[in-house]
């Protein structure tokens, strides 16, 4: 918003003082007003009120205006100046030309709280030309917009001289909301496998203007839900700029939170600020702008978590207080992090694709490059197989990312051995939404849910004999006739040759 300061520039500019008549240098008696949010807000009303009149010398064609106050607020205007109601207009411009920039700013804070419950004499709406007759007006927010992300917007209020801005004139507000981020494990999303434990950051910054709420208080809320998929543990560290926050409600302590946590079947984290400002003095108070209010703390996942692309998401929004003339707040949009398992699925076929039974699997898992396997639910036995020699479809689920080996190791009767199949689960992540998943072998696809599939094939044809079979024996037995029966052969040819 424009500051005090520069409102009594503008109205120095103007010469408000009582008889002293300047030249206009602008047709008409209207300033065209358009308030606009650096924060983008949509939706903000105004309410104005005309402290003192600009009046023309000649009304059919003015060429000097005296500036007046106005008489609906005299007696606010010589209350929050600390004169007698029979102050003139120009013991009431004196005063204010005295004085300085804290003392504008207290000046136009008071000539809030007296006017705000009156009519207004104009009503402006955010981003919209309003024409405002010459004068010097207070304006402030009376509903507060919407941010782009759908956060609460702030109050804000703002002094102004029409004439001096006349013909037409934008008002940038200078506001500050402050936003919160969630992460997991330093992320927005993570892979997980149940009984992992996982480290949660909330970070709240505050609001630049944080010190216009020294009077007020600045109230800050964490509210933070975790999916059922989630156990908490517990808060690891608070703090505000750097330093741990007071653990007790103690008046005197600089910073000071409750803490209610999750227990039972109840998945919501609040940490609460009733007043984070506390007793810091007013260097303390600015130093906080912009700066950083962190929670840290820790949750294991456990056995409800979701299996897919769904994820298990996490989320946290803060209140906040919105109004620094009143004890008001607004509330941020959530921003939400999640964590994901995975599930593969096994088809078995035979030559022609056709489903084929009498098959076995078993899934092992490498965390070390393959230099050792061990069999997934051996790993975790929270992860699920189903699936068996009497069926052709096998399923594992809650598996994490990593490094895989599928083992064939029931053949179905007349068929050949399938080669092992080894593969990854590596997810790609597009913020906190799985996007796709790597599998590093073309023969495991990605089925886009969060689910990797392939399809086991197993050609038939004779097996090799095994102890206990008919062995070679026939075989010897019959290359013995054979060979015995090429010697008579010779013999007998030899023979008939000497007897020619």
């Amino acid at each position: 918003m424009k500051t005090m300061k520069k409102a009594l520039t503008l109205l120095l500019i103007a010469t408000m003082v009582l008889a002293l008549s300047v030249s206009a240098f602008a047709a008409g008696e209207t300033t065209s007003v358009t308030i606009s949010s650096a924060n983008s807000e949509t939706g903000s009303v105004y309410k104005g009120y005309m402290i003192m009149t600009a009046v023309p010398d000649n009304a059919a064609s003015p060429t000097k205006y005296t500036y007046t106050v106005n008489p609906t607020y005299k007696s606010a205007v010589v209350s929050a100046l600390s004169l007698t109601g029979t102050a003139s207009d120009l013991d009431i411009y004196t005063k204010i030309a005295a004085l300085d920039a804290d003392g504008i700013e207290a000046f136009a804070d008071t000539m809030y709280n007296s006017l705000k419950t009156l009519t207004a004499d104009a009503t402006l709406n955010e981003g919209t030309a309003a024409s405002l007759a010459y004068g010097y007006w207070l304006i402030y927010e009376s509903t507060a917009g919407t941010l782009t992300d759908g956060s609460d917007g702030t109050y804000t209020k703002v002094l102004l001289d029409t004439y001096a801005q006349s013909p037409a004139v934008t008002v940038t507000t200078k506001e500050s909301v402050p936003t919160v981020e969630k992460k997991v494990d330093s992320a927005d999303a993570t892979s997980v496998e149940v009984g992992s434990t996982l480290t949660f950051t909330l970070t709240a910054t505050l609001p630049t203007n944080i010190a216009k709420y020294a009077d007020n208080g600045y109230k800050l809320v964490f509210t933070d839900t975790m999916s059922a998929g989630l156990t908490f543990g517990s808060i690891s560290s608070v703090t505000v700029n750097g330093t741990a926050a007071q653990s007790t409600n103690s008046a005197a302590a600089n910073y000071y939170t409750s803490v209610t946590t999750p227990s039972g079947t109840d998945t919501v984290l609040t940490v609460t600020f009733n007043n984070i400002l506390g007793a810091l003095d007013s260097a303390a108070i600015a130093a906080l702008a912009g700066k950083d209010v962190v929670v840290t703390y820790t949750a294991t996942v456990n056995d409800s978590a979701v299996v897919g692309s769904a994820g298990n998401s996490n989320e946290v929004t803060i209140t906040y207080s919105n109004d620094p003339y009143t004890t008001g707040t607004g509330d941020s949009v959530p921003d939400e992090v999640d964590v994901y398992t995975y599930q593969l699925d096994v088809s078995k076929v035979d030559g022609s694709n056709a489903a084929l039974t009498g098959a076995d699997f078993t899934l092992y898992i490498t965390t070390d490059s393959g230099a050792t396997w061990t069999e997934v639910t051996a790993y975790n036995s929270s992860i699920t197989k189903t699936g068996d020699t009497t069926g052709s479809a096998f399923s594992w689920t809650k598996l994490p990312a990593g490094s895989y080996k599928l083992v064939e190791t029931t053949v179905p009767a007349g068929y050949t051995k399938a080669d092992d199949v080894e593969f990854t689960i590596t997810p790609v992540f597009t913020g906190n939404a799985l996007s796709s998943i790597t599998t590093s072998n073309t023969d495991v696809a990605d089925d886009g849910d969060g689910t990797v599939s392939t399809t086991i094939q197993n050609i038939s044809g004779t097996a090799l004999p095994s102890t206990g079979g008919i062995g070679t024996t026939i075989f010897y037995i019959v290359g013995g006739i054979l060979i015995i029966g090429a010697v008579v052969v010779l013999i007998t040819r030899r023979r008939m040759g000497e007897e020619k």
